[in-house]
């Protein structure tokens, strides 16, 4: 039923970054996917981004808040690219 996932570092934003600021930054670096969901958690936000107009795609991310790192989440779906 669950697979494997693999979590990695993608973008140091800074523990003082504003929020606004750092998930600027993480809409540039994945071509400005469109944000479908954000939860915020007080040490994370997590986010789900999808590219327009392709409902089949799809990506999660995590920005971890104390060190300001964003952490993108892939599963083991033969689902490459989100």
């Amino acid at each position: 039923m669950f697979r494997r996932m693999t979590v990695t570092p993608i973008l140091q934003a800074g523990a003082d970054a504003d929020l606004q600021i750092t998930t600027a930054s993480l809409l540039r670096a994945t071509d400005q996917a469109e944000v479908v969901r954000w939860i915020e958690f007080p040490y994370s936000v997590l986010l789900f981004l999808m590219e327009p107009g392709d409902p089949e795609s799809g990506a999660v991310y995590i920005l971890d808040r104390k060190p300001g790192t964003w952490y993108s989440v892939d599963f083991d779906d033969k689902q490459y690219g989100g």
